[in-house]
């Protein structure tokens, strides 16, 4: 079964680590991560960016990113994601987090 998991994201590197940290801690099926970063914040999109390329660098879990530019709001961008998964016809699960989910 090919799972993807979604994640929204906003202005909070550090909650972001913490979700990541425990997503690969926790292992699981999941086969990419699709993480969108809703803008308006360029420091924190990029901080957010070089961690996610930090975690997964050597991780089998494949990360797709999209930064936006503008803020689009929580509705947008959760249904962008959420598209996003469910447009790719290879995935036959969605798991939805949210940037302060922390996975146990």
């Amino acid at each position: 079964m090919n799972i993807a998991i979604t994640m929204c994201a906003w202005r909070r590197p550090d909650n972001l680590e913490k979700v990541l940290d425990s997503i690969i801690a926790g292992g699981g099926n999941a086969n990419t991560i699709h993480l969108s970063i809703d803008g308006g914040w360029p420091a924190e999109q990029q901080e957010m960016v070089e961690c996610v390329n930090q975690k997964f660098a050597d991780h089998y879990l494949k990360p797709i990113v999209v930064v936006h530019h503008e803020n689009i709001g929580a509705p947008t961008n959760l249904h962008q994601v959420l598209e996003r998964a469910f447009d790719d016809p290879s995935i036959d699960a969605v798991i939805h987090l949210e940037d302060d989910t922390v996975v146990h």
